[in-house]
């Protein structure tokens, strides 16, 4: 990189401006694609030590198959923005799966030409792994409702249905439950009731085992 009075200008203000920012960013310079990042961006190094100025693909050559082909692209004057992308990272001595939200911009030096490239970045991991367990967890709930030989709804406040149980779906002949109501699957002598039961759960002081006996005296069936 040679000395810092050397440097080309446009580099040193693309690092002034990853410096000055607090959220995760980087920038790489040169053939080597030569690292620089903030503060914010070192707590994402996973205790990688000596980054500072080594070539990308040396600190993170794990994830070059991944990164290196978008690097390209923005080298050769294309931004890229991902959300969710999986890259696989070595952490504590073990390679994981990561996910990360991004974008890399080129940037210009002082001759015009593309040298190097900016990179912001938010990882999203946690959230990610949340989504997916909860996916899981809703298709699990789903296996199990779809075996229960009782009829099973979800609703909206408004009583717009949200999900219904495979029973409930042939008993009712129902193939898209948002566009009804469930007040259009109970039978209308029992419509009464079944509003004060609908609007329970919302009331105080409410003993559960009582409202769910009574749930499941009218939600049996409707009336013949």
């Amino acid at each position: 990189m040679g000395p810092l009075d050397e440097w080309d200008r446009s580099l040193v203000a693309a690092l002034n401006l990853v410096l000055s920012t607090q959220f995760p960013m980087f920038l790489t310079w040169g053939d080597n694609n030569h690292l620089f990042y903030n503060d914010a961006y070192e707590a994402l190094l996973s205790g990688r030590k000596n980054c500072l100025g080594r070539p990308f693909h040396a600190v993170f050559p794990e994830a070059v198959d991944q990164v290196e082909p978008l690097m390209q692209q923005a080298l050769k004057g294309d931004s890229v923005y991902l959300e969710d992308y999986k890259i696989p990272l070595r952490r504590d001595g073990e390679l994981a799966d990561t996910w990360w939200s991004f974008c890399y911009s080129p940037i210009l030096a002082e001759t015009g030409d593309i040298k190097g490239v900016l990179g912001v970045v938010h990882e999203t991991t946690g959230r990610v792994i949340t989504e997916r367990a909860l996916w899981s967890s809703a298709a699990a709930l789903r296996r199990v409702t779809d075996q229960s030989p009782a009829l099973m709804w979800r609703c909206e406040p408004d009583g717009t249905l949200h999900w219904i149980n495979e029973r409930l779906a042939t008993y009712a002949a129902i193939q898209t439950p948002s566009s009804r109501h469930w007040e259009d699957i109970v039978h209308p002598e029992d419509r009464a009731e079944s509003y004060d039961i609908q609007a329970a759960p919302s009331r105080p002081n409410r003993d559960f085992a009582t409202l769910m006996a009574t749930i499941a005296g009218i939600w049996s069936g409707p009336s013949s």
